[in-house]
């Protein structure tokens, strides 16, 4: 019989005195354990035969819970291999567009400049060579496009439409599957345009709410004296009536002033529409500093109650941190300038790469470095116990930060506030399919 050890990347989460949440980090599966066991294992930890004597039926269930591994099972090894694999070998090619840095609206956290100007046909040109250059990479089976600004939907007419339109044909001739997704503030959709999306499978979108009616539209004023917010949601209900199943994230900022009033929302959007909606509650990040530590899951939870899909913190099954880890993905702007990462300056941020004129991308160091290690390649995330529910910092960040200031971009007491919500929420009955091992 093998020799087994309990996983390094096991959390317990005693949230009262005879329950005991768990959850091993690289299985994901959590469970509500009485505390009699969990003692078992606790005072049991470094002789897992002598758990297996005192209780056969408890010991099986922690093996396929991955609780309890075999001995010579190298955890850090396989999340490292995992990790690589996922950010160099993805038979997924994401591209990020950004046709225009002109927008609709002049929001007061933004940090883009927006100067008049839209992509010209030679960037146009280039960027259907890079695609075609792209598909030539036998591992390449699905094409992912993006479109980001500014305000993309600006810039539908001249570049987004029929360069999409391009993009797919491109792919449909080399059997490769491609889907479109868009980062809006939806106050420029039509039906027309709308419809036009059914052409370019442009199905996943981020539409973001500042609040309520009375605070959105504070921040988001346009150019006329229109209700943006009653537009901007109308435009969402739209979506979702004439397209098939859309995936609609709603990004709603909250600052520490419209926290309380954002609940205002869900008597705007009609039951109906509401479990094909996920909500996602961030903070305006320039007001982190006044109110690190606002209580989100009572206004999440309401939204939950509603019917939406509202996973206030959630922890998912990739290996990776980021889409800007992954070798296969790019950002293009409207100059040509190339870019692993969206949260940028595109005017004043030094670019990783530079788009050719026969569809190849001159790479520079910035992107060496930045590929060159991951993001967990340093002492402190492969000593971690969180590793598999973190993946360390933002690989922007580690590019701008001295190691000697890495707790300055580690998100531990982060991960630590998501796992404590999930497990309060799974020991309140908010998460389905709740186990308890018994």
């Amino acid at each position: 019989m093998k020799k087994m050890k309990l996983s390094k990347y096991n959390y317990y989460y005693e949230k009262e005195e005879e329950s005991i949440i768990c959850m091993n980090l690289i299985s994901k599966i959590m469970f509500g354990l009485e505390r009699e066991k969990y003692e078992l294992i606790k005072n049991n930890s470094n002789n897992i035969d002598n758990l297996r004597l005192k209780n056969p039926n408890l010991y099986s269930a922690l093996i396929k819970l991955g609780i309890i591994i075999e001995e010579d099972f190298d955890e850090i090894s396989f999340l490292t291999t995992e990790h690589r694999r996922q950010i160099y070998s993805s038979n997924l090619y994401r591209l990020t567009i950004v046709p225009t840095l002109e927008c609709n609206f002049n929001c007061w956290y933004c940090y883009e400049e927006k100067p008049k100007g839209q992509m010209n046909t030679i960037i146009v040109r280039n960027i259907e060579k890079l695609v075609r250059k792209t598909l030539q990479n036998d591992c390449i089976k699905h094409f992912q496009l993006d479109w980001f600004g500014g305000e993309p939907l600006i810039a539908f007419d001249n570049t987004l439409y029929p360069l999409s339109i391009k993009i797919k044909n491109i792919c449909a001739k080399n059997n490769i599957e491609f889907s479109s997704s868009i980062t809006t503030n939806g106050a420029l959709l039509t039906d027309e345009i709308i419809h036009k999306f059914k052409k370019i499978n442009l199905n996943s979108f981020q539409i973001t709410l500042d609040g309520n009616e009375e605070y959105h539209n504070k921040v988001k004023k346009g150019n006329s004296s229109d209700n943006v917010y009653k537009i901007t949601v109308f435009n969402i209900l739209k979506l979702i009536d004439i397209l098939d199943n859309p995936n609609i994230l709603l990004r709603i900022n909250f600052t520490p002033q419209n926290l309380k009033k954002i609940n205002q929302i869900i008597h705007d959007i009609p039951s109906k529409y509401r479990k094909k909606i996920e909500v996602s509650l961030q903070q305006v990040w320039q007001t982190q500093k006044e109110n690190s530590s606002l209580e989100l899951s009572p206004c999440n939870n309401d939204f939950l109650d509603a019917g939406f899909i509202a996973p206030l913190y959630k922890i998912d099954g990739k290996f990776y941190k980021c889409y800007a880890d992954l070798y296969h993905q790019s950002v293009i702007d409207l100059r040509g300038n190339v870019f692993k990462c969206t949260a940028r300056d595109f005017i004043n941020h030094t670019p990783d790469g530079v788009l050719n004129n026969d569809g190849t991308i001159r790479w520079n160091s910035i992107f060496y470095n930045r590929m060159s290690r991951t993001t967990i390649e340093n002492e402190f995330c492969l000593q971690c116990t969180l590793l598999p529910a973190c993946w360390g910092p933002c690989s922007q960040k580690i590019i701008e930060t001295n190691i000697a200031d890495f707790n300055k971009i580690c998100n531990k007491s982060g991960i630590v506030n998501t796992l404590t919500t999930l497990m309060d929420n799974f020991h309140t009955n908010k998460i389905i399919n709740k186990q308890n091992l018994k």
